[in-house]
């Protein structure tokens, strides 16, 4: 399974390059992936995504994000 998530990764990361004439990483860091082992654990990322745009200042309050999933939650 990991191997597959590397390739897609490694060929989104060719196409995007070709298509903006560009060489290298697309991403600043390394992410990662976890498995989550409890419901709490989901909860919390779940928390964690649709508060993001509020903490880094892009909305005053995750319903007013354009881009949320929160509305079909």
């Amino acid at each position: 399974m990991e191997e597959r998530f590397q390739r897609l990764f490694a060929g989104y990361v060719l196409a995007i390059n070709r298509q903006e004439n560009r060489t290298g990483s697309l991403f600043q860091k390394r992410f990662r992936r976890i498995a989550i082992q409890k419901e709490s654990q989901l909860t919390s990322l779940i928390h964690y995504v649709h508060q993001n745009p509020v903490h880094h200042g892009f909305a005053t309050t995750h319903v007013e994000w354009a881009y949320s999933s929160y509305p079909h939650l």
